[in-house]
């Protein structure tokens, strides 16, 4: 892993991982996932993440426990969470102009 997708990472993940009552995956795991999901994606296979009102009400209820934090284009045609075949809950994606991240995107 480069030293700059350790720095991406690191948004989404350092602290989770820091953290020793949560549960989380290495950086190292959740870019191979990443990676994954994005390889299924260009293959043009269907992404395999359910979506059911189960999964919603569940998210609703204990939370969600995204295992990425992603920072990407307003642009609508960019859907993250098919990009990389996720599901409710897997990402929390920021979307915004420019992949610009400011003060209220950080927090």
């Amino acid at each position: 892993m480069t030293e700059e997708q350790k720095a991406i990472l690191s948004f989404g993940a350092a602290t989770a991982l820091d953290t020793p009552e949560v549960n989380c995956a290495r950086a190292g795991d959740v870019l191979g996932g990443l990676m994954e999901g994005n390889r299924v994606y260009t293959a043009g296979e269907r992404n395999p993440a359910p979506l059911t009102d189960a999964i919603r009400i569940r998210t609703a209820e204990e939370g969600q426990h995204p295992r990425a934090a992603l920072v990407c284009c307003a642009d609508s045609r960019v859907p993250a969470e098919h990009i990389f075949s996720a599901g409710l809950g897997d990402l929390f994606v920021i979307r915004n102009a420019g992949n610009l991240m400011g003060p209220f995107d950080i927090g």
